[in-house]
This record gives structure tokens, C-alpha cells and sequence, in this order.
């Protein structure tokens, strides 16, 4: 398993800022759906919540933590799973 390192967060700087395109469509897909996820958490939470939880290991998703699992995921059923542990963690009242 890759550890994002610090060359990755700014690559993804360079994405945000237009400096740069992901290099393919598998690239471009986890970026999105790491989007999606990251304002899901940040809305119902907040930056530092919606961190612990991406960095985390999570149950929903086999003890592995969902940074890890877009990091590494291919199928559409990899991103679906992240999404799904994340509506859940997100819609919990406290």
C-alpha cells in the first residue's frame, strides 16, 4: 500500500489551481469522488472531522481507511463503498 506523501497533496494542488490535469480518467475519478466525500464530511462536520475520518480505518470498509481504498480503487463498487461509509458516518445525529 502507497502512503500519499507530501508530492501527491501538492499534485493535487496543481489540479485545483488548473496548472495541471490528472494523467487519466482513473486519476480524474478518484479526485472527483474524494471531492465529493471530503464536502459530504466538512458540511455535516467540519476540515479536522472529515480528516480523521478519511485517514481512519473504517469497518464499513474492511478495517481499511478510505483514503486508502480511493487511493487504490479501480471498480466503480471501490468508490461506491467509500461514498455509502460516508453518507453514514456524515447523517449520524449527535
Amino acid at each position: 500500500m502507497q502512503v500519499p506523501s507530501l508530492e501527491h497533496a501538492k499534485q493535487i494542488g496543481r489540479y485545483a489551481r488548473g496548472a495541471a490535469t490528472p494523467r487519466n480518467d482513473l486519476t480524474d475519478r478518484r479526485i472527483r469522488e474524494g471531492y465529493k466525500i471530503v464536502r459530504m464530511l466538512v458540511d455535516a462536520y467540519d476540515a479536522t472531522a472529515a480528516k480523521a475520518w478519511l485517514f481512519g480505518t473504517n469497518t464499513r470498509l474492511d478495517d481499511r481507511a478510505p483514503v486508502d481504498v480511493l487511493g487504490l480503487g479501480s471498480a466503480s463498487e471501490d468508490f461506491a463503498a467509500v461514498v455509502r461509509a460516508a453518507r453514514q458516518f456524515a447523517s449520524v445525529d449527535e
